[in-house]
């Protein structure tokens, strides 16, 4: 059974620890909170992004930005995140902005959530981002 990390508001762990290990294990150690850091980074820009589509009406470009969160969301066991990015990618890609804009809340709680659990565990990511 896989260990995880949970999100306080949703039933879907924020981190599938089992997934961020078999990551880690694949690169060499020092390079995993450089690798972190840009998750983040990106995390955050694309949140921004799809939240900027939203409030166009542009609901497509919004589930286009989700998509690609929602892959390095995958790639980092962000299960709670990804789940998320893909309710917005599903209301993307059929137009429906108000279902976009409706997710956005929790979009932006589980990024934040997301983000906090990976600077706690890999210390110093936050000084460089």
């Amino acid at each position: 059974m896989s260990q995880e990390i949970r999100c306080a508001s949703r039933a879907l762990p924020t981190l599938d620890l089992a997934v961020l290990e078999a990551l880690a294990a694949d690169l060499p150690t020092a390079l995993m909170p450089t690798v972190v850091a840009t998750f983040i980074t990106e995390t955050a820009r694309r949140v921004a992004d799809i939240c900027n589509h939203a409030a166009l009406g542009d609901a497509r470009a919004a589930g286009a930005a989700a998509h690609a969160l929602r892959g390095g969301a995958a790639t980092f066991g962000a299960v709670a995140l990804e789940h998320s990015a893909l309710a917005v990618e599903q209301a993307g890609r059929v137009g429906d902005a108000a279902a976009v804009r409706a997710q956005l809340a929790a979009l932006r709680v589980l990024a934040d959530a997301t983000m906090a659990a990976l600077r706690s565990r890999y210390v110093g990511v936050a000084a460089r981002e």
